[in-house]
């Protein structure tokens, strides 16, 4: 039969005694370094930062190496790292990965930056007859090899050129060459879409939408080199080859 437990037999155990003064010092020698290896997060996004437009690769991969420096910044700051673990060092790690990326890729975008070069897109074009009009509509087609066939009938005597531009910011200026020759574009942004088959799904012109209307030479299938350059406020440019070629 099992003995009953005796009040003399109970464990004397003390709780220890709680230090409050080390557990604050080691929660402000904490913060320290929470706050330390942060603002060292934002030393390797500048660094990214102005090697990116040499690299990204090596913008990255400095980014990271720039961590190392932790080992001698912190004890400079006042920060004790000899009684760090491990784990420790896997925690700022990764509080410096996340806080150095959020740095870099706020460097990198507007508005402290501009990297994005501009876009020509919705590249499209047609016949039409002058004494017509476009607003009639026009059968437009898009650029197939950096070719569009376009096919004259009836008493089609002018093409129909159809490009937007889109920046991130804004476009600073648009330049067209046909045949070698400047030509000024139309701003078309809001205008109803003369183009058959595009306007059922896109009724009037986005944003940045530009027209050129070329004369054609009666008869002539000789094809039309047409060159749209791009540019920004940062000086990013951007260009586009495209040819009309007529089928008589």
């Amino acid at each position: 039969m099992a003995r009953r437990k005796r009040k003399e037999d109970a464990v004397d155990w003390t709780p220890p005694e709680f230090d409050e003064v080390d557990f604050m010092r080691k929660e402000i020698a904490g913060a320290k370094a929470a706050v330390v290896t942060i603002t060292w997060a934002f030393v390797g996004a500048l660094v990214s930062f102005l090697l990116y437009r040499v690299t990204w690769v090596l913008a990255f991969f400095a980014g990271l190496f720039v961590f190392a420096g932790l080992l001698y910044v912190m004890p400079l700051l006042g920060v004790r790292t000899s009684g760090f673990k491990r784990r420790d060092w896997a925690g700022h790690g990764g509080t410096y990965f996340f806080s150095w990326l959020a740095f870099w890729i706020i460097l990198l975008n507007i508005p402290v930056s501009d990297i994005t070069p501009p876009t020509i897109d919705f590249v499209y074009a047609g016949a039409y007859s002058a004494s017509l009009g476009a607003d009639v509509g026009v059968t437009c087609a898009g650029p197939s090899g950096g070719t569009i066939a376009v096919p004259i009938v009836g008493g089609n005597d002018t093409f129909y050129f159809l490009f937007r531009v889109g920046d991130n910011v804004g476009v600073g200026r648009v330049e067209v060459k046909v045949n070698a020759g400047s030509v000024t574009p139309e701003p078309a942004a809001g205008d109803a879409n003369v183009c058959r088959g595009l306007r059922d799904q896109i009724p009037r012109y986005p944003e940045g939408t530009y027209v050129v209307r070329i004369p054609w030479s009666s008869g002539s299938t000789a094809p039309i080199p047409i060159e749209i350059t791009a540019s920004d406020a940062a000086g990013h440019t951007v260009a586009l080859g495209v040819r009309i070629q007529p089928q008589t």
